[in-house]
């Protein structure tokens, strides 16, 4: 970022309580998904991204990071959902970076990977974050479908 151009940013969701303060995601994603509400969850966070990338300036250049969950990606469709939201904004897939952690994607069931896999033939990236704070094996990272490995401080520590 030496010129002052964006390179990328992540859409964070949080959940505002009526007095005013927070609920951590480490708190409320967890409890959707037991739910079974986390997809929804997840289409409604991304739809309004899109819509708010759709409607301001950001550079097209630079990446939106959007976190989703294995248990998105085991929901039939969802990549069909993608490719819908990202036809209705006008939003290019190149522009969208889905983030899964660690724990996520080494659960790599079929559905998982092939659900990745159509994401990624859209055009979207798929980042691992979090890397480091599970199994990390760095042998196995050549075997998963990811674009992206966002290291997390306690495996570089």
């Amino acid at each position: 970022m030496i010129d002052g151009s964006w390179v990328g940013a992540e859409a964070l969701a949080r959940w505002t309580q009526p007095d005013g303060s927070m609920i951590s995601p480490a708190e409320f994603i967890p409890l959707a998904e037991q739910a079974g509400l986390v997809t929804a969850l997840n289409l409604y966070v991304l739809s309004q991204t899109l819509r708010s990338l759709a409607d301001s300036d950001w550079s097209r250049g630079a990446p939106l990071a959007v976190n989703i969950s294995a248990q998105d990606l085991s929901t039939p469709f969802f990549a069909s959902d993608i490719a819908r939201l990202l036809d209705e904004t006008g939003v290019p897939a190149s522009a969208l970076e889905l983030e899964l952690t660690e724990r996520d994607i080494a659960r790599g069931n079929d559905v998982i990977r092939t659900a990745i896999e159509e994401l990624r033939e859209l055009g979207v990236t798929i980042a691992m974050d979090d890397f480091g704070t599970g199994y990390s094996s760095l042998a196995a990272l050549a075997d998963l479908p990811v674009d992206i490995l966002k290291i997390d401080r306690q495996f570089l520590r």
